[in-house]
């Protein structure tokens, strides 16, 4: 038979249900709160300790690109010295028809200056250039930064 009866002030049940009132141990429930206290909890101490770990990461990430950069605008300083060096070589020795000072040539056969660089390696650059066809304009200009 299948009717309806009301049970200790809870709704009404189908007298073919069985009702259970198993209350579950305190262990239980405290390991069931486990599973579920990551996603329940504010300040989780895993999470923090991981996005610890991502902004120490960053942080040196970021200290390291700081070093490169500061070294690549250093190297780009000493080129920027280099040449103003180069510039006033070639303004020297086109103004003095190759010489520097009174019995100083600069000037090969092909009348053309030429400069080296050395590496660490062992290797050496050179770059020749024909002073008759430099043109050397003198302009006084900021350059901005």
């Amino acid at each position: 038979m299948d009717y309806l009866v009301k049970v200790d002030r809870h709704d009404l049940i189908r007298k073919t249900q069985t009702v259970s009132y198993v209350k579950p141990k305190p262990e239980e429930l405290l390991e069931e709160y486990l599973k579920a206290a990551d996603n329940l909890t504010i300040y989780n101490t895993q999470r923090f300790n991981d996005m610890s770990r991502n902004q120490q990461a960053l942080a040196t990430e970021i200290q390291a690109k700081a070093q490169r950069i500061q070294s690549l605008e250093d190297d780009i300083k000493s080129m920027r010295e280099d040449m103003k060096n180069i510039f006033e070589v070639l303004r020297i020795a086109k103004q003095n028809d190759g010489r520097i000072g009174k019995d100083a040539m600069i000037l090969d056969e092909n009348r053309h200056i030429t400069f080296y660089e050395d590496y660490a390696n062992g290797q050496t650059r050179s770059v020749s250039i024909p002073i008759d066809s430099v043109k050397i304009d003198v302009q006084d200009r900021q350059v901005k930064r």
